[in-house]
């Protein structure tokens, strides 16, 4: 049966140096107590694809000090965050020319998932995008896996091997049954990713 890798976006795919609200206090002198709010409370329904973030964003751009629209401030989020992991990135092409079946797994809201499909070209690079915000449920909730079980059509368990840099988000993969490694450096990623092509 045909192999089935998923990835997570932040942090295996994607290099972020520093989380964004780090990025908007430093670079617009805002107080991060202004921000995180908004990461703490609107962002993880945004998440799940409970709320739109651009209405989130509306309650918050006052007191963030922002001048210009929120599509605006989208465009400069979502850009201070675009560093694809090159290595791993060309690693997925090749995993693809050999027929292994590569997918999507993130916990983000559909404005940035459409961006990462976009203008960084995961619509192309990977068979399938899945996000939180599609199944209704984040990492590392059991539901999150159901539903992403469904979305890539029910395969042997065995069949599917998961990458995260998140531990919480490795063991619950491995509690539902699924192959799951943490991505830490992108060598050790590539010779366990090619192991368990050959023996798992």
């Amino acid at each position: 049966m045909r192999k089935i890798i998923l990835f997570d976006a932040d942090g295996v795919i994607i290099d972020k140096p520093k989380l964004f609200s780090e990025v908007f206090s430093k670079e617009h002198n805002v107080s991060l107590d202004k921000i995180l709010p908004f990461f703490e409370c609107e962002m993880e329904r945004c998440l799940v694809g409970d709320m739109d973030v651009k209405d989130a964003l509306a309650r918050y751009v006052d007191a963030w000090g922002w001048s210009g629209t929120i599509d605006e401030l989208l465009e400069y989020w979502f850009d201070k965050e675009h560093h694809v992991n090159e290595q791993v990135r060309d690693y997925i092409l090749t995993l693809r020319d050999r027929g292994v079946f590569c997918c999507l797994a993130t916990n983000n809201e559909m404005r940035r998932v459409r961006y990462m499909a976009e203008n960084m070209g995961f619509g192309k690079l990977f068979d399938q995008v899945l996000s939180s915000a599609h199944v209704k449920a984040r990492k590392p909730e059991r539901a999150f896996w159901e539903n992403i079980h469904v979305a890539i059509g029910e395969p042997d368990y065995d069949n599917v091997l998961f990458w995260d840099d998140k531990q919480e988000n490795v063991n619950s993969a491995r509690d539902f049954g699924y192959h799951a490694e943490r991505y830490e450096q992108f060598d050790a990623f590539k010779q366990k990713t090619g192991m368990w092509l050959e023996h798992g």
